[in-house]
């Protein structure tokens, strides 16, 4: 983890200067710092570790809760711009029982402590999405996530330090692969747009991403690896599909 995101904090703030971005001073620049340390130190950390003891299954089941947990935080912290709805919590329901649908034959037993680690860090994401929306928001995508890439490298690394642990490289050339995969997709390109997108979109529409994001990674594992999918899955996402309908709409289509 570390070394995916030291080297995206790297290209991240290579690509800030040649923009000539320049770093926010006072309560954006600590809020994009804190935002960083939630979203890619703690929540990273805290989902490795619960991963280590938690079926994916139940982990994507999990996510199911992160639209709510944002639409109660909007509506706390960003002063009435993303206040609560029924249609909002009943769509965010909907789209958890979906995933409770879809992954129902992978949830299995799991220790009590890999369960609060991956709740932690679903919390902690929730936390930084919304700290960005209500104190960085005029930060530049890409140089938020640059700022966030290398505040989540140091406190990962300053762990490691003082537990007397080291960052280990990658030992194969397909574990390079799948290492630069990360860089280059995930912390690259998906956290830029998601941080452009938050500028643009409310916070609790762009939080159904959590609930969409475990299908399209069933979708691709049928296409890619075969993967069977059967009538709980297509049940499941037209519940998730609906549910975020729901939620997400804009107010004047509604």
């Amino acid at each position: 983890m570390v070394v995916r995101l030291g080297i995206s904090a790297l290209v991240l703030i290579a690509a800030s200067a040649a923009l000539r971005l320049r770093v926010p001073r006072g309560v954006p620049l600590w809020a994009s710092l804190g935002a960083g340390a939630l979203i890619f130190g703690l929540n990273f950390s805290l989902l490795y570790i619960g991963e280590l003891t938690v079926p994916s299954g139940t982990a994507a089941v999990l996510w199911g809760v992160f639209p709510i947990l944002t639409a109660f935080g909007a509506a706390a912290l960003l002063q009435g711009a993303e206040p609560l709805t029924v249609r909002g919590l009943g769509g965010a329901a909907l789209a958890a029982t979906g995933l409770v649908v879809v992954f129902w034959a992978q949830l299995g037993t799991a220790s009590l402590t890999g369960l609060l680690a991956i709740l932690g860090g679903i919390v902690c994401a929730a936390a930084g999405a919304l700290v960005v929306k209500r104190f960085a928001h005029d930060v530049h995508p890409v140089l938020f996530n640059a700022l966030g890439n290398a505040t989540g490298a140091a406190g990962i690394g300053l762990v490691l330090v003082l537990s007397g642990r080291r960052a280990v490289l990658p030992p194969t050339p397909e574990a390079w692969g799948a290492l630069l995969y990360l860089v280059v997709v995930g912390s690259l390109l998906a956290f830029t747009a998601w941080a452009w997108l938050l500028k643009r979109w409310p916070a609790t529409r762009l939080s159904f991403q959590t609930v969409l994001s475990p299908l399209i990674a069933v979708v691709l594992g049928a296409l890619v690896l075969e993967e069977d999918v059967g009538l709980a899955f297509l049940a499941g996402t037209a519940l998730v599909l609906a549910g975020t309908w729901v939620a997400a709409r804009p107010r004047a289509a509604a």
